[in-house]
């Protein structure tokens, strides 16, 4: 079977992700990205950095 489980909820202004299985299954260094953050990098920022073809949207726009 699948080794991550993923499910996407919005609630209000808030986008939760749901995951289960070893790590988080997102590719997303949590170190790297607290040393980023440290060097003054903002959200927008490190997420373009690990997920450089994703956008980041104004939560009006998703639909879930």
């Amino acid at each position: 079977g699948d080794v991550y489980k993923r499910q996407i909820q919005k609630s209000g202004k808030e986008i939760r992700f749901l995951c289960r299985g070893k790590g988080h299954g997102l590719g997303f260094s949590q170190y790297g990205g607290n040393a980023m953050a440290k060097e003054s990098a903002n959200a927008k920022e490190i997420l373009q950095y690990y997920f450089p073809e994703m956008d980041v949207l104004n939560i009006k726009s998703v639909n879930c």
